[in-house]
């Protein structure tokens, strides 16, 4: 699992550099000059992408089976996904968020870790990997929930560093 919090290249670069092979699912850049950027990068750490509502099922199907990592982002939901969407609590606003990634957890009985990366006052990223166990009887909307939980702990200790503040998906209020 991936946010948006901090920098999350640094997560996937240090995935990279210890010799292991990533499979990941990002929204396609609008800006060609960024998307490209973002290739390039891709293919210097080794990154297989999908983009969203490519194929993320089966691809994930693949990577689990062969005990590889799959990568996603769980913060946010994009227009092509947002029937696959709910509104989750987070903090005193709610997130639109896609349970696909939850729903891929519990179908593949995959190990679930969570990956943030944030700058620290020295002006370097720490990148944390977290084991994020996952309860024997739960629902996907529940385990989103659950995840979404711990997200609003990192977000409250590294405010300044989650990228999605003003977005579209988050409103502030209730659900």
């Amino acid at each position: 699992l991936n946010s948006h919090l901090g920098n999350w290249w640094y997560g996937r670069a240090c995935l990279w550099l210890r010799g292991y092979g990533l499979v990941g699912v990002a929204n396609r850049v609008e800006i060609i000059v960024v998307e490209r950027l973002l290739d390039r990068l891709r293919e210097r750490f080794g990154i297989r992408t999908l983009h969203v509502a490519t194929g993320g099922s089966k691809a994930a199907a693949e990577v689990l089976r062969d005990n590889g990592i799959f990568s996603v982002y769980f913060d946010v939901a994009m227009p092509l996904r947002w029937k696959h969407s709910f509104w989750y609590p987070l903090g005193k606003a709610s997130i639109h968020a896609d349970i696909g990634p939850a729903r891929l957890a519990l179908k593949h009985d995959a190990a679930v870790l969570l990956m943030t990366s944030v700058r620290t006052d020295s002006g370097a990223y720490r990148v944390t990997i977290t084991p994020v166990p996952i309860p024997d009887t739960v629902e996907a909307e529940a385990l989103h929930a659950f995840w979404l939980e711990r997200l609003n702990r990192l977000i409250l200790e590294h405010p300044e560093q989650w990228w999605n503040w003003g977005a579209v998906w988050l409103r502030k209020g209730s659900r």
